[in-house]
């Protein structure tokens, strides 16, 4: 169940990135700050459904066991 949620996110995000909605579901980006701050959110969401998913595209944590 867990997996198929991370898909519906991986999903709504994309569309959501990709402004599909034609900007009716969007902040306006003229606002200062707030206008970038939505899409910085949907961002790390898709990042955290794809690295639930096994598809880690942004590796923070190095790997100290290969010392």
């Amino acid at each position: 169940m867990k997996k198929i949620l991370a898909i519906i996110g991986v999903v709504l995000s994309v569309i959501y990135l990709l402004n599909l909605t034609f900007g009716v579901v969007e902040i306006p980006d003229n606002l200062p700050i707030i206008g970038n701050i939505d899409e910085v959110i949907i961002s790390s969401f898709l990042f955290g459904c794809l690295r639930y998913l096994g598809l880690d595209l942004i590796p923070f944590k190095k790997d100290n066991s290969k010392r």
